[in-house]
């Protein structure tokens, strides 16, 4: 299975084979603007407006089988920089894109995506585990067919010994 890591934590985990970590935390991103290009706008059909580094994230979330957030839980919900990716996956609901030179267009493409996992560090409240329970649910109907998994790890991060 290929695993895509997308880590938004201080936290340094060991490679594995199959499994690639990116740090999110150095990527330049910005939101989803809801301008709909990736819709209707013919020259950018099936690809973001949005010029950053998400467009390096595409490909990579395209080939993937199993996709994972580490971040801290942030106000009921994943970290914002983890929220802002999942976001602007959007894009990648269309079943007929196609990645080719680490784009993404129209014709056919298919994504492999077959899990989302977040592991979750630090204290929550019953609140937010709650709030974030929720909004996993929404993000579930969303991504129909996606398996989702969260594993909430109190303390800090078990990580690769230096």
């Amino acid at each position: 299975m290929r695993t895509l890591r997308l880590n938004d934590t201080e936290h340094v985990f060991c490679d594995e084979p199959g499994i690639q970590t990116v740090d999110v935390r150095e990527l330049k991103l910005q939101g989803c603007m809801g301008c709909g290009a990736c819709e209707r706008d013919r020259n950018r059909y099936g690809a973001c407006a949005v010029a950053d580094d998400m467009q390096m994230l595409y490909p990579k979330i395209a080939q993937c089988e199993k996709l994972v957030f580490i971040c801290r839980q942030s106000f009921g919900c994943c970290s914002p920089i983890c929220k802002c990716i999942l976001d602007r996956m959007a894009v990648l609901g269309y079943s007929e894109y196609t990645v080719k030179n680490k784009e993404l267009s129209k014709k056919g493409w298919k994504i492999p995506l077959r899990e989302i996992e977040f592991l979750l560090y630090g204290e929550a409240t019953p609140q937010e585990l709650a709030l974030f329970e929720k909004w996993l649910d929404e993000v579930h109907r969303i991504t129909a067919g996606t398996r989702m998994r969260v594993q909430y790890i109190g303390g800090e991060a078990v990580v690769c010994p230096q």
